[in-house]
């Protein structure tokens, strides 16, 4: 039988905490990069995906949009260069052309990135539609701690007008903007899975007790500021796995138990 235990790992980081809610038209959501889960609270030491989503209620097709964001810091705050990306599904409903494109992008003073699509031969995005036209991935800096970051948009009063065509015209969409989040204290959970030989929950790898990859961790958590987290990750060659961005509330982790290791 074999007795198989778990190191943890407290390791502080500093956060996101989100100050803006979803409004019809265009919106903001942050996700992690792989889109697996929405943040409430979002690290600064760890890439965050920023989604521009489209909420398409002019009641009929969108053969055209001109959207742009405004990436800026009103204290001051950087972060690092970031990259982007047209919504995966954009590029079926807008077939004449899709264009993205970084007005600036240093990470410094305003980051300005437009998004801009039209229909050729396809209606366009079809009344209903609800899902990202752009995403911005970037990194808060470690320096930035209790400042804040916000989003907004690029075209909008005073600066100008996001624009939607549909066959009966022009619509300006709805913009619940500026979004804005402040830096905040949180943490992770690392740990490493390792094979104890003798029972005694010390790893112990001067006795040859050797660390087992390929395991699932999973970490369940009930948020301060509301929710729940539910995630899972395997252990590398290394034994070892990490959950980051994790915001302040309550966590366990729980290891996948093999059938033939001592319960």
């Amino acid at each position: 039988m074999r007795n198989c235990y778990v190191n943890l790992t407290l390791i502080l980081a500093s956060i996101l905490l989100a100050t803006s809610g979803v409004q019809a038209g265009v919106y903001v959501t942050l996700t992690d990069p792989d889109n697996q889960r929405f943040y409430i609270d979002i690290p600064d030491n760890a890439p965050v995906a920023i989604n521009v989503m489209m909420d398409n209620d002019a009641g009929e097709y969108v053969t055209a949009i001109s959207n742009g964001i405004r990436i800026y810091s009103p204290t001051g705050a950087t972060w690092q260069t970031p990259t982007y990306a047209a919504g995966p599904e954009l590029a079926t409903y807008f077939d004449g052309g899709v264009s993205v494109y970084g007005a600036s992008v240093d990470g410094t003073n305003d980051d300005t990135v437009v998004v801009m699509a039209f229909a050729a031969m396809q209606p366009g995005v079809p009344n209903g539609y609800d899902d990202v036209i752009l995403t911005v991935q970037t990194m808060m800096n470690f320096s930035t701690d209790g400042d804040t970051l916000c989003i907004d948009s690029a075209f909008y009063p005073p600066g100008g007008y996001w624009q939607w065509v549909t066959p009966s015209g022009t619509v300006t969409p709805s913009w619940g903007g500026p979004y804005c989040y402040e830096v905040v204290l949180a943490a992770s959970i690392s740990g490493t899975k390792f094979h104890d030989e003798n029972g005694n929950s010390i790893w112990e790898p001067g006795l040859g007790e050797g660390v087992l990859d390929d395991v699932t961790i999973n970490l369940h958590g009930s948020l301060d500021a509301g929710g729940t987290v539910d995630l899972s990750t395997v252990t590398d060659a290394q034994g070892d796995y990490l959950f980051s961005g994790l915001t302040p509330g309550d966590y366990f982790v729980v290891e996948e138990v093999k059938s033939w290791w001592a319960a």
